[in-house]
């Protein structure tokens, strides 16, 4: 029986190690730097390539934006979200950001909105310019 789940074991690290080995070849044909073959050999590479799959579908892009949206109010997070506790009506402001049924006692943030299509109209009535400075200024 350990042997039969040693071959299987074996089996799937090499289809997956071709597979990946293709892929990152297809992509260095379309000019990409692809992957290094460490890289391609790496069954956590793998595991983190997975889930970064599942997460997209999880976690949609438009509702990630409205919690990027809430940890980086200008206006929010040096007085609440960096301190801990909002300034305004006093609540744990990074778990009330975390909670898609709240909103900001300021109203610097709605509910989440849970709808692309409402969502998307609620940034043409409202334009947002999400931008992010490192230290050196790059952006």
């Amino acid at each position: 029986m350990l042997f039969w789940i040693s071959v299987i074991a074996a089996s799937i690290y090499v289809i997956g190690s071709v597979s990946a080995y293709l892929v990152n070849v297809n992509l260095k044909n379309q000019g990409f730097t692809g992957i290094s073959t460490a890289e391609v050999l790496n069954p956590l590479k793998w595991i983190s390539v997975f889930i970064g799959y599942f997460l997209k579908f999880v976690i949609p892009l438009h509702i990630l934006e409205q919690y990027i949206l809430r940890f980086y109010d200008p206006e929010c997070r040096p007085d609440c979200m960096l301190v801990g506790r909002c300034k305004t009506c006093g609540c744990d402001s990074v778990c009330k950001a975390w909670s898609p049924m709240e909103e900001c006692s300021k109203k610097n943030w709605p509910k989440i909105i849970w709808s692309k299509k409402e969502y998307e109209a609620f940034r043409k009535k409202f334009p947002v310019q999400i931008k992010i400075e490192y230290g050196n200024g790059i952006v």
